[in-house]
């Protein structure tokens, strides 16, 4: 048992050791450890006033590289990035020469075992393949699948997950990771197939260090029209954004390299190549016969490594249902000698209105708050980031509540948690996303 007083955040740096100290009977004789972490809180104000996460890194070049994923709940089912008992769905799968893709599977109960089937679609939209044999699980396991669609033969896909006996419920992610510096970036699920309204990608970027894919996703079977809205944020000056439609057939996966030329090669409004650094937020609108319809979108933004390969960070496009509004809360940010924390808020707009917003900034060493941020305006679509959120608060372990004090328009607002102290200090720069929480 742990206790943590009031406001109070526990970063943990080896966890398996930290369990063995606590008691654990986990092996210490140099053998590889992986497992579930069941995380239960008792004593609190509120069932949503608590947060686990975890953060898995391996040295790399002149650093760590690594990811970030958050605990979900066991009682909250079906819920999109959550535990289910029915279908649940991996985009953005890919096998080449550049990068590969684990798939992990979790009983999140802890009463009965589940069998699981794993199904794989090619990304070109011409087939299918059922992983064999199906995958049985005890109360608690976990199981990874490496190179999962080298089973099928294909470069690109995604993957559907059934539950076929048991009651669940059970937990799918994925992570893509780099040949060279076998940096990942996990893929959260989707329950069945993704929410039927626009979506909102937080950022596309393209600079001198970072560019962003664009993977998009109809998991259907029927052709649709992705209607991809940018706004620029960084440089607006230079051009506003603007649409374009891109046509998906049935079953088709597109992973983009360097969305922002993308966009700007097929018409919307964006300075030149190399004159700025951009970035902006990204709307997509899945249509079918001119009807609001379902799909997939979402961005891994990446930077070279020094000894080839890349460093990188994934994330979704998120629904309005997804979105927060009054508040949200991004936890488990540090700002130490090897780590540094980035925040950034977009405007989802939905509505078509500014939004307004501060930031509470707290200390989860002392359980304080730390100070607040200046008040900020946010166009529809636009886009912020606040570098090294906590340093200029003199805090090293935090969290940050964003606070909406005006607008109607629904928001998002993510942290990345970056290797070295700063962008120069030495590290590889690699980031890990941390999705906010509504609470």
């Amino acid at each position: 048992q742990t206790t943590l007083g009031p406001g109070r955040q526990l970063v943990i740096p080896d966890t398996i050791a930290y369990l063995r100290t606590q008691g654990l009977p986990i092996p210490a004789d140099g053998s590889d450890q992986g497992g579930t972490l069941l995380v239960t809180f008792s004593g609190l104000s509120s069932d949503t006033a608590a947060f686990a996460s975890a953060r898995t890194t391996t040295p790399s070049g002149p650093g760590r590289a690594g990811l970030s994923y958050a605990g979900v709940r066991v009682d909250d089912v079906n819920v999109q990035d959550g535990v289910q008992t029915a279908s649940s769905w991996l985009y953005g799968l890919r096998e080449r020469s550049a990068d590969r893709t684990n798939l992990a599977l979790v009983n999140a109960s802890t009463a009965s075992a589940i069998t699981l089937a794993v199904t794989l679609f090619n990304g070109t939209g011409t087939g299918s393949y059922v992983l064999s044999p199906n995958i049985s699980l005890g109360p608690g396991q976990w199981t990874q699948i490496n190179q999962v669609l080298s089973q099928a033969g294909f470069t690109t896909g995604y993957a559907r997950i059934d539950l076929l006996s048991g009651s669940g419920p059970y937990f799918a992610y994925a992570a893509f990771a780099d040949n060279v510096t076998n940096d990942g970036s996990f893929v959260p699920p989707g329950t069945g197939i993704p929410l039927t309204e626009v979506l909102c990608l937080p950022v596309l970027v393209e600079t001198s260090v970072y560019q962003s894919e664009l993977v998009l996703t109809n998991s259907s079977s029927a052709p649709l029209t992705a209607t991809l809205t940018y706004t620029e944020s960084l440089s607006p000056t230079l051009g506003s954004g603007g649409s374009v439609p891109l046509s998906l057939a049935a079953g088709e996966q597109q992973i983009i390299p360097a969305a922002i030329n993308f966009l700007r090669q097929k018409g919307i409004s964006i300075g030149p190549i190399g004159a700025a650094s951009y970035a902006g937020s990204l709307s997509v609108r899945f249509q079918t016969g001119g009807t609001l319809s379902s799909g997939f979108a979402g961005a891994r933004t990446s930077s070279p490594a020094q000894g080839g390969g890349e460093y990188g960070v994934f994330y979704p496009a998120f629904g309005v249902a997804e979105s927060a509004t009054a508040e949200a809360w991004v936890f488990a940010l540090q700002q130490t000698s090897s780590t540094r924390a980035n925040l950034a808020v977009t405007n989802v707009g939905d509505v078509g209105g500014n939004i307004t917003f501060h930031l509470e900034v707290y200390d989860g060493n002392t359980g304080q708050l730390a100070g607040t941020s200046a008040v900020t305006t946010l166009g529809p679509l636009a886009w912020l980031q606040l570098d090294e959120v906590l340093g200029g608060f003199g805090v090293s372990n935090g969290f940050v509540r964003v606070v909406q004090t005006a607008g109607t328009d629904h928001f998002l607002a993510y942290g990345v948690v970056n290797d070295g102290a700063t962008p120069t200090s030495g590290g590889t720069n690699d980031g890990s996303f941390l999705a906010f929480c509504n609470r």
